[in-house]
């Protein structure tokens, strides 16, 4: 029988996140207590209870079964979670102890980032970054290079590693096509050269 190839980390992440919306919602601690008529106390010693039992990578020793006569029965296990193996590669990675609360948050807070976290927006709008003086320097560059049309003088000016204007491996927009339409711009604004075309 052919072996099955693992699953891609990604399309795990989608089809957890994906199905982590679909989830029923867990009662905390003080809300079952609420639920039980319990005091606001017992509630907190409950979900501090829970909380060291739960957060913790030990197998579970034991659980408690209804016996069918209204009461509990104890049993002994030695249970280990389908993804204990997977929780465990993951505190390793991150260098964490299980055993710590805190290094719950933390591994918690690690993975919120890696899936939920964006970062802030951006104003809208790119900053200015021709200004006055560029652009009479622009002016200046293609003055001195009479008788080239603004295509080629955007080329030359682009591609001169000893311009001010060089942009090879730059965005369209500050290479040769942006520094052409910035040309016949300045042009109009200065007035053309002397021998430009």
């Amino acid at each position: 029988m052919p072996r099955r190839r693992p699953t891609n980390p990604k399309v795990k992440a989608h089809i957890v996140l994906r199905n982590g919306k679909r989830a029923a919602p867990r009662k905390s601690g003080i809300a079952l207590a609420r639920e039980i008529g319990m005091s606001e106390q017992a509630g907190e010693y409950l979900r501090g209870r829970m909380a060291a039992a739960v957060l913790t990578l030990k197998p579970l020793e034991k659980a408690y079964f209804p016996d069918g006569v209204g009461g509990l029965r104890e049993e002994v296990l030695n249970f280990k979670g389908p993804l204990h193996d997977a929780m465990v590669k993951a505190f390793e990675h991150f260098s964490l102890d299980p055993e710590d609360p805190a290094s719950w948050r933390t591994l918690v807070e690690y993975f919120a980032y890696i899936f939920f976290w964006e970062p802030p927006r951006r104003r809208s709008g790119k900053p200015t970054e021709w200004t006055e003086e560029r652009e009479r320097e622009l002016f200046a560059a293609v003055s001195t290079l009479p008788g080239l049309s603004d295509s080629h003088a955007a080329m030359k000016l682009a591609n001169d590693k000893k311009s001010k204007f060089y942009a090879r491996g730059q965005s369209a927009s500050d290479g040769v096509s942006g520094l052409r339409r910035r040309i016949g711009k300045v042009k109009k604004k200065f007035g053309a050269p002397v021998g430009t075309k």
